[in-house]
This record gives C-alpha cells, sequence and structure tokens, in this order.
C-alpha cells in the first residue's frame, strides 16, 4: 500500500482534497439535524431537509455528463468554496437567531447538488489517475478516507453540538471545504477525453442505452434502491431515537463513529477478499449484512443499537467498494459519469421515498418500523441478487 501510495502522488493529494472535505461533511451531518429541531420538533420538518438533500441526484445523469465533458480542476474547486460559502451564511444566520428553516431548505438543496457533481467527478478521475490494476486499492483507499476521517468528525460534532451548539458546528465545518479548494488548485488532473464529439443530449442517450443493455445493471439498481431508501430513513430516524432515548447529539454522533468503524472494517475485508469472490457476491453478501444490522437496530436497545449499527457500517463498506468498481468495471472510459449518473438518479428515487415514508411513519409509531422494514427489504434484494449471480459468468475482483 505504501508503495502504491508513493507511486501515484497526484491519487494521494486526491485522496487528500476528499479527506478535508469528508470531515466538513461529518461536522455538518451531526449538526444540522440538531440545528433543524431546534427550529421545529416535527419528524416531518427533518424529513423534508433529508429529502430535499437526496434530490439533486435525480439530475445525475445531466451531472455526470457534465463530468465526462469538461476539465475538472477548476469546477472542484468551485465546488470547495461555494460549500464554504453556504454554510457559513447559514452559521451566520442562525448564531445572529434569524435563521429561517425555508433557508435549511434551499442550502440542503445547493449542498446536495455540489456534493453530487463532486461524486460524479470522482467516478470520473479516479479511474484516470490510476491503472485498472490499481483500481480496487484505490477505491478502498477512497472510501477508507471518506469513511475513516468522519470517525474524528462525528466524535468531534457531537461534543461540539453538545457545548458550543449546533451554528457554531456548522461555522467549524466552513475550513474543511476551504481545504478541498486549497489542494485541488494544486493538482493537474488529466485531460478529458473528447466525450463532446456528440450533443450533449445524444451522450445522455447513450449513458442510457448502455445502462439498460445488460441485466446486470438493473438488477444492481433494484438493489441500490431499496438500499438506499432504508439508508435516508435512518437519517431521519436515528437522530429522534437518539433524543427520545436521552443520549442527543453526543449518542448521535457515537453512533455515526460506530457505522463509520464498521465501514472501515468492510473496507478492510474487502481487501482480504479480493481475489477469491466475485465482486458481484461480495455486493450480495454484504447487503445481506447490512439486512442484519437493521434487524439489530430495530430492537431499540441501546446495546442492539451500537452493535446493529457495527454490522451496518461493515457491509456497507463492503458493499461500496465491491460495486464502485464492478460499475467501473463494466463502464468504458467516456461514459462512466453520464451512467453513474443515471444510478445516482435512481438511488434519489429511494432516498426521497425513503425520508418521506419514514416521516410519516414515525409521526404515528416507532423507529423499529423503520428499521424492521428496511431489513426485510434489503434481505430480500440480496438473495434475489445473489441468485442472478450465481446464474450468470462473474465479473473477478481484482486480483491485485
Amino acid at each position: 500500500m505504501v508503495e502504491f501510495l508513493r507511486q501515484s502522488p497526484v491519487f494521494c493529494r486526491y485522496l487528500l482534497a476528499v479527506a478535508s472535505a469528508a470531515l466538513g461533511d461529518a461536522l455538518i451531518f451531526i449538526a444540522l439535524p440538531f440545528l433543524v429541531l431546534s427550529l421545529s420538533d416535527s419528524p416531518q420538518t427533518l424529513a423534508t431537509v433529508v429529502v430535499l438533500g437526496s434530490l439533486p441526484r435525480f439530475f445525475g445523469p445531466l451531472i455526470g455528463n457534465l463530468a465526462d465533458r469538461v476539465a475538472l480542476r477548476r469546477p472542484l474547486v468551485a465546488a470547495g468554496l461555494l460549500r464554504a460559502a453556504l454554510f457559513g451564511l447559514l452559521a451566520g444566520l442562525a448564531i445572529a437567531g434569524t435563521l429561517p428553516i425555508a433557508l435549511i431548505y434551499v442550502a440542503a438543496l445547493l449542498n446536495g447538488l455540489l456534493s453530487i457533481f463532486v461524486f460524479s467527478a470522482s467516478n470520473v478521475v479516479v479511474p484516470q489517475l490510476v491503472s485498472e490494476q490499481q483500481l480496487e486499492r484505490a477505491n478502498s483507499l477512497l472510501q477508507g478516507a471518506i469513511m475513516g476521517i468522519p470517525l474524528l468528525g462525528f466524535a468531534v460534532g457531537g461534543t461540539l453540538v453538545a457545548t458550543l451548539g449546533s451554528a457554531l458546528t456548522v461555522a467549524l465545518a466552513v475550513p474543511c471545504f476551504v481545504g478541498l479548494s486549497a489542494v485541488m488548485r494544486t493538482l493537474r488532473l488529466p485531460r478529458r477525453a473528447a466525450s463532446g464529439t456528440t450533443s450533449f443530449v445524444a451522450d445522455l442517450a447513450i449513458g442510457a442505452k448502455l445502462l439498460t443493455s445488460q441485466t446486470t445493471f438493473a438488477v444492481l439498481l433494484g438493489l441500490s434502491l431499496v438500499l438506499n431508501a432504508a439508508l435516508s430513513g435512518l437519517n431521519v430516524a436515528v437522530p429522534l431515537t437518539m433524543r427520545d432515548l436521552g443520549l442527543g447529539a453526543r449518542g448521535f454522533g457515537l453512533f455515526e463513529m460506530t457505522l463509520s468503524v464498521g465501514m472501515l472494517g468492510g473496507i478492510v475485508g474487502v481487501g482480504l477478499l479480493r481475489g477469491r469472490f466475485s465482486l458481484g457476491v461480495q455486493v450480495g453478501g454484504s447487503s445481506l449484512i447490512v439486512a442484519s444490522g437493521l434487524a439489530l437496530m430495530s430492537l431499540l436497545d441501546v446495546y442492539a443499537l451500537f452493535g446493529g449499527a457495527a454490522l451496518l457500517g461493515f457491509g456497507l463498506g463492503m458493499s461500496e467498494v465491491a460495486a464502485i468498481t464492478l460499475l467501473q468495471k463494466l463502464i468504458p472510459n467516456g461514459q462512466r459519469g453520464k451512467v453513474l449518473g443515471f444510478v445516482l438518479s435512481v438511488n434519489a428515487l429511494g432516498l426521497a421515498a425513503g425520508a418521506y415514508t419514514a416521516g410519516l411513519v414515525l409521526a404515528a409509531t416507532t423507529a423499529t418500523v423503520v428499521y424492521a422494514s428496511g431489513s426485510l427489504l434489503i434481505g430480500a434484494f440480496a438473495l434475489v441478487w445473489i441468485a442472478y449471480q450465481l446464474r450468470r459468468p462473474p465479473v473477478p475482483a481484482s486480483a491485485s
């Protein structure tokens, strides 16, 4: 691993930029729900913020197609600065006591849009910074940064919200997004391939045709849809569960830390399984682990919640690396941004439906229903995916 990093200096700096943004994301993730709950005690209000944050995923094909067609360094620099300005404004108004809920809605929407662009850019850039043989290792490191850095952010964020308040915690995330821009300014990314030989609309049609040309994509999209619906429901249910248990922001931060530790374990697990099981089997098996974690959480016991978070995180860590690597191997150069943009749009449907449904369910009953139903849905689709994988030639895991 050290040798790989030494041979990939540009990827290392890109990794540093992503890590800086991940720390800021972690602080926002902990602070924003409690900022919303300080202004409104309604589960539906919190659900609306989650839904608005996921809506930009519906524009995934457009954003991904743009990422395929343009030089990405300057847009990534601008994305970091815009996110810093957005949360700086939000924090300033909250500290002054003049922050309306409507502005949080706007901020959630814009932040989601910028986050989707950064995600789409990563899917395009990373395969160009490393060889195909090193792609799974690079994705593991990238996901390790995205999941590992927030360990600090979740711990610090929970303490900051409990001691300084949610508004100041949002303000402290601003330098992290400035750090993303500062590092990106130093990078010289590969020039874009000439994806623009066709019109923007024609390019989208090519991506859509590729996505519908293989049964693998359709089955994987179904699994991704229910995964995102269940996980979006957690973003509404867990803060409320922690509040009801008397654990508040510190408990929520500890929960997210446990989830991230599990994710890191799952990412390490992918490395240990490299070459032993196909990427498709890894996706299916890890999804069953996610379902088990949600089932444990449905007991609503403190120990069950944190034990379930560890299982859930382990499954997510494995699934994320395996699924992204599988898609990057199946999608040719020049098409990854737009095709994965279509995947984001499908995920957005799951995120919006999951958050909205969770808000309605929590207003009428307990979080047990949210956790248990998510477990059943993911488990059923994981079994369908595994059955499909056993009937088709596997896409092999990287042998590196």
